[in-house]
């Protein structure tokens, strides 16, 4: 019998799916928009339609489906429970594990299937230590460490880690007040997509526009924004001395109008001596999260 692998990525903004072939060849990526208050009944109904479309859009039949790989934007424990989610918190009150019948459903982090894909086809397949960063909705990151000889027989043994390096504290006066406070604490204030609404009435989608055609306000926000990146990327240098960093999230796309900033911040804020991490970007764009989970779900059949 014919067998195919879908991949779910649910981030806060989108819902992204692929379908792959029992060769782990990509036929099909699709995504549809997401809304944040939506209750669980309604993003249950929007995963279950959403899956049927992606079926047909591959041509495939229902009964071919031998796996499905979900990544999700937040805590998980070991059976693949969701425990918290900050960005779409009606998750929290969905069963993932029931989507399709008579199918393998595996959920993991969503941070964590991206670092998987880059791992195994990416940018991070060459990599010793190494750190992926989504800058979406939220700040996600996972890490991966490559040991030589270490698995089972002496085969390179992989390890990819959740990261939740968007809730760390970035600023320290707030600490007493935590995220009660009205001034931005963590991370996530600073380097997702919640920079931009919390300092513009634009959609990031036109301050990119008005900063790529010289309007100083717009560049200005860029700037600010690549500094924030630059600080954590020089923050995840020092915790994690990675040889590679990869960035991937939709905040990908607006990065001709703040990598400069980004490079020199990071450069002056970098702790530690010796060679510079590699800075590289996603090299399956929006795709990533989704082929992450699928492939994760082909993996553990």
């Amino acid at each position: 019998m014919k067998s195919y692998h879908l991949g779910l990525d649910l981030g806060g903004t989108k819902l992204s799916g692929i379908v792959l072939n029992s060769h782990g060849e990509h036929l099909i990526f699709h995504e549809v928009p997401v809304r944040k208050t939506w209750t669980p009944k309604q993003i249950r109904t929007m995963l279950e339609s959403f899956i049927h479309d992606l079926i047909a859009r591959a041509n495939i039949k229902p009964r071919w489906v031998r796996s499905l790989g979900i990544g999700v934007p937040g805590v998980l424990n070991e059976q693949g429970k969701i425990r918290k989610i900050i960005n779409l918190p009606a998750l929290e009150r969905v069963n993932l594990h029931r989507l399709i019948p008579r199918t393998r459903i595996s959920v993991w982090n969503d941070a964590v299937c991206a670092a998987h894909a880059e791992s195994t086809l990416g940018n991070l397949a060459n990599a010793s230590v190494g750190v992926h960063l989504m800058l979406g909705t939220g700040v996600g990151g996972a890490t991966i460490m490559r040991m030589n000889g270490a698995g089972i027989y002496g085969k390179t043994s992989t390890q990819i880690a959740n990261i939740e390096i968007g809730h760390i504290a970035a600023n320290m006066e707030t600490a007493l007040t935590g995220t009660l406070s009205k001034t931005p604490y963590e991370v996530e204030a600073y380097c997702s997509r919640k920079f931009f609404t919390k300092n513009a009435k634009k959609s990031v989608n036109r301050l990119y526009e008005d900063a790529m055609n010289g309007e100083q306000g717009a560049m200005n926000l860029f700037v600010r924004y690549g500094a924030n990146i630059g600080v954590l990327l020089a923050n995840v240098d020092t915790l994690f001395r990675p040889d590679t960093i990869v960035l991937g999230g939709g905040m990908t796309a607006y990065a001709p109008a703040y990598r400069d900033t980004m490079h020199r911040v990071f450069r002056n804020q970098r702790f530690l001596p010796g060679k510079l991490p590699a800075i590289k970007y996603s090299a399956f764009g929006p795709e990533v999260g989704a082929l992450g989970a699928a492939l994760y779900g082909m993996f553990s059949l």
